[in-house]
Order: structure tokens, then sequence, then C-alpha cells
């Protein structure tokens, strides 16, 4: 893992909102974060929004990019701001490609993409072989 590195989201298919959720949960060093941010920019990308759950989904064109961790959640984030629900977001891999981003608040209440961060307590949360990484 190349340390000091920021990867930046570059997927010109994902809004600045997108963009800004998925470098806040990758903003944390962990195993194979640069081979997410690179299936994540080479992706095609389609949306679900709905009131209660927002999802991205990820095609990865090239099936050779896969890395080890193959099926689950290997980073979860959680965004907690005074007197709201959390708002939990969780990166999905299947077969050793990124598949999706479910965006949803923690009770399954309305939801919108209109997600602020500022004044808002962050928690990253890592998985993976071995243990648990927490990236606070």
């Amino acid at each position: 893992m190349n340390r000091g590195v920021i990867f930046m989201i570059e997927n010109n298919e994902l809004y600045s909102y997108e963009k800004e959720w998925l470098e806040k949960m990758l903003s944390t060093e962990f195993p194979h974060k640069e081979d997410i941010v690179k299936q994540i920019n080479l992706a095609k990308i389609s949306r679900e929004y709905t009131d209660y759950y927002l999802r991205l989904k990820f095609i990865i064109q090239k099936e050779n990019d896969k890395f080890p961790n193959n099926t689950g959640v290997p980073i979860e984030m959680r965004v907690y701001r005074d007197n709201e629900t959390p708002i939990q977001f969780l990166l999905h891999i299947v077969r050793g490609n990124v598949s999706e981003l479910e965006v949803f608040r923690a009770d399954s209440s309305k939801i919108s993409c209109e997600i602020a961060f500022k004044n808002a307590k962050i928690e990253i949360i890592i998985y993976y072989v071995g243990g648990l990484s927490d990236g606070k």
C-alpha cells in the first residue's frame, strides 16, 4: 500500500455529492483501498434513489481487476448529527468487485441525497480478513 498517497474518486458518471461520500468513506488507510478506488473510477454507474434509501450500483467492465476481499461489506461509514437519526453508508463487494454503495438512515426513515458532513461526527469502520480496524 502506498502510504501518504491520496486516491481521488474521478469517475465522471458520479455526481459531486456522491464523490464526496466516497472520498469521505475512503479517507482512511486500509488494505486494498487503491484497488477499490480504481474499480470505482472505471465503473459504469446506475442509481436507485428512493425516499428510504439511496443505492449506487457499480458495473465493473474488467473482470481481471478483482481483488482478494471476495464478498461482503469491507467498509462502513456512519454519520451522526445532533437530533437526527444516524446515516449509514455500506460499500459492498461481490466476487472481488465493488458492486454497490447503500445509503440509509439507521431507523429506515426518509432520506435525501443532501447529506451534510459539516459539524457531524463521522465514524469509519474498516472490516477485513484478520479482524476489525476502526478508522476514525
